[in-house]
């Protein structure tokens, strides 16, 4: 099997490491499936979108629109299209659980101490 190159020319006879990069047989443009990413997430009951029913989001201004600003959703798709602004971006807003209640809890430590630490909670 012959190996071409356009730039290092066959001619060279001095021992070494010649290197050439070529994108002639690289994949140009889109092809097979395109890539979606899916968010599912809480909208506020005020929000424009309707729960249950799957949407398009183009950036994270849209995404507090359809959801509400701070709502879950608002806030996924902050971080969602910080690092991905391309990708084609669905989402499923669920409803907001209106009669819910803020979880609470308490921690209680016992023992002696054998060393310090941090306790993240």
């Amino acid at each position: 099997m012959a190996i071409s190159f356009d730039q290092v020319p066959n001619s060279i006879l001095v021992p070494g490491q010649y290197i050439e990069i070529s994108n002639t047989g690289a994949v140009r443009g889109l092809f097979g499936m395109p890539s979606r990413i899916l968010v599912i997430g809480q909208k506020y009951s005020t929000a424009s979108a309707v729960a249950a029913v799957p949407c398009i989001v183009s950036d994270a201004a849209s995404a507090e629109g359809y959801f509400g600003r701070g709502s879950m959703l608002h806030r996924m798709f902050l971080a969602l299209k910080a690092g991905n602004a391309f990708t084609e971006t669905w989402a499923i807003p669920l409803a907001d659980l209106g009669g819910g209640a803020a979880a609470t809890g308490s921690l209680t430590f016992s023992g002696t101490v054998t060393g310090a630490g941090t306790l993240n909670t």
